[in-house]
């Protein structure tokens, strides 16, 4: 079985199958632009996948 939830440990093993990493793109219109502004990250940040830099803030 392949899931993104933690299951009880006392029945299933676990073991890391593959990580992803997420980006959400929102018009820029959007109010949550605004308070989130030190989270934006630009487009040749995610070309050239520097955003996977630890420097680089995500959302939690």
């Amino acid at each position: 079985m392949i899931d993104n939830c933690i299951l009880d440990e006392q029945i299933f093993d676990h073991y890391v199958y593959q990580k992803e990493h997420l980006l959400l793109a929102v018009p820029k219109s959007y109010s949550v632009n605004t308070r989130l502004q030190e989270y934006q990250i630009p487009i040749e940040t995610i070309h050239d996948g520097s955003f996977l830099s630890p420097e680089v803030l995500s959302v939690h």
